[in-house]
C-alpha cells in the first residue's frame, strides 16, 4: 500500500503503526477523484495500525480468527461496488481464511478419512508447533488438507465477487490485482505456519494482474519481482505519475507482451526480511534476511550467525546449502544483501513509528496467530 520496504515506512512489527506522513495508494487515488473503500478481516491491517489512511469507507466488522470471514468480505465488497459503480473507485478486499488456526469446512472433504489424534477444534498455531515433533505424515497431511479447505472456500467467495463485477458490466473497465502477503509452511523446513523463515514456501506468492486495455492477456512472467511494485504498477496503469526515493519501477513494461516495449534494466531481484524486534529501541534489528533472483537464493540469519545459498532452479525446495561449494557466488550475493541490511539497520523511519499499546485480548489474538 506504500510501495516501500518495511524499514522505509517504519511499521515493521505488530506493535508499530504506520505514520500519518507515509503516503498510501488509497490516499493518492482519493486525491485523484477516486472513491476509496476496503473490507478487512485481520486486525493487523486495521485502522489502529494505520491501514485506513485514505479510505472513504473501511469495513472492520469481521476481525475474528475463530470463524471464516470470506463470505462477509465479499458481501461488504459487493455492497461498496454497488454504491460506487457509477464512479471511479478503488477497493481493497482483504481475505484471511487460509491461515491458522486451521478450520474444518464440512462442505469439503479434503480432510475426511483422517483417524489420527489431532483435534479438529483446536488447531491454533501454538498447539500445532508445540506438537510438531510427534506428527507423522498422515497428521501433516490432515493439517494441509484443512488449509486446502480454507483456500477452496475463500476461492469460491473471490469467484462470487468476480462474478458480481462481471454481471454489473464492470469487467472491461476494472483492473484487478490478486496477491498474497505470505505463504505457509507445513514442515517443509521443520515447522508450521509463517513468520519463522524466509524459504520460498513463505515468500514466493501468487501475483495476478488483470489490466483491461493492455496486451498482457495470459502472459506468465517468470522473472523475479517484488510485491511492493503493485503500488507503482497501478498508478502507472491509470496514468498517475508518482516518484519517491527508492521507489520501485512499474511492472507494466515487464509484463507487456510486445517485446519491443519490454525492459531489460529491471533488477529482477527480491529482498525480504523477517524477525524485527518488538521494541522501538531495538527496531533497527532483525533476525533473517534474504535475496532472491531467478536462479539463486541467499538467506542470512544474523541472530544465529549462519548463511545458506541455494540454486532454486535446480533445487526449488531449498534442500542443499551450496555456501561451501560456491564461495565466489556466495560472496557476490552476500555483498549485495549486506548493503541492504545496512540500510535497514540505519533506518530512521523505524524509530519514528508510533508504538501501540495493545490490550490483553489483542496480545492473545496475536499469539493465537503464531506471533
Amino acid at each position: 500500500m506504500t510501495g516501500k520496504y518495511p524499514h522505509e515506512h517504519g511499521a515493521v512489527t505488530p506493535l508499530l503503526k504506520l505514520r500519518g506522513d507515509q503516503i498510501t495508494l488509497a490516499e493518492i487515488l482519493k486525491e485523484s477523484g477516486y472513491t476509496t473503500g476496503g473490507a478487512v478481516s485481520n486486525g493487523f491491517v486495521g485502522s489502529p495500525h494505520g491501514f485506513a489512511q485514505g479510505y472513504d469507507y473501511y469495513n472492520e466488522d469481521n476481525l475474528s480468527i475463530r470463524k471464516s470471514s470470506s463470505k462477509e468480505i465479499t458481501d461488504a465488497s459487493i455492497k461498496f461496488i454497488e454504491d460506487a459503480k457509477d464512479e471511479r473507485f478503488f477497493f481493497f478486499a482483504h481475505y484471511f481464511d487460509p491461515h491458522g488456526p486451521y478450520l474444518d469446512y464440512e462442505a469439503y472433504d479434503y480432510s475426511e478419512g483422517y483417524a489420527g489424534w489431532l483435534n479438529r477444534t483446536d488447531n491454533s498455531m501454538s498447539f500445532i508447533r508445540r506438537m510438531r515433533h510427534f506428527m507423522k505424515k498422515e497428521d501433516i497431511g490432515f493439517i494441509t488438507s484443512l488449509y486446502d479447505e480454507e483456500i477452496f472456500f475463500m476461492d469460491t467467495q473471490i469467484g462470487r465477487l468476480l462474478d458480481y463485477i462481471d454481471h454489473a458490466g464492470l469487467t472491461e473497465d476494472t483492473a484487478i490485482v490478486v496477491v498474497a502477503d505470505h505463504g505457509e509452511e507445513f514442515m517443509d523446513h521443520g515447522t508450521f505456519g509463517h513468520a519463522l523463515s524466509l524459504h520460498d514456501e513463505l515468500i514466493k506468492v501468487p501475483l495476478v494482474f488483470v489490466l483491461p486495455g493492455t496486451k498482457t492477456q495470459n502472459r506468465v512472467v517468470k522473472e523475479v519481482v517484488e510485491t511492493r511494485a503493485i503500488f507503482s504498477t497501478i498508478l502507472d496503469y491509470i496514468g498517475l505519475g508518482w516518484s519517491s526515493s527508492g521507489q520501485v519501477m512499474s511492472l507494466l513494461p515487464v509484463i507487456s507482451i510486445s517485446q519491443d516495449k519490454r525492459v531489460t534494466n529491471h533488477s529482477f531481484e527480491a529482498y525480504s526480511v523477517e524477525g524485527f524486534k518488538d521494541t522501538v529501541e531495538a527496531s533497527g534489528a532483525a533476525d533473517l534476511f534474504s535475496l532472491r533472483t531467478s536462479k539463486w537464493k541467499l538467506i542470512i540469519n544474523k541472530e544465529q550467525s549462519w548463511t545458506a545459498l541455494y540454486d532454486v532452479e535446480v533445487d526449488p525446495g531449498e534442500t542443499k546449502d551450496l555456501s561451501a561449494e560456491l564461495p565466489e557466488r556466495l560472496n557476490e550475493l552476500r555483498d549485495k544483501l549486506n548493503k541492504w541490511i545496512s540500510e535497514i539497520e540505519s533506518s530512521v523511519s523505524i524509530r519514528k513509528a508510533p508504538l501501540l499499546h495493545p490490550s490483553q485480548d489483542k496480545i492473545d489474538f496475536m499469539r493465537q496467530l503464531g506471533y
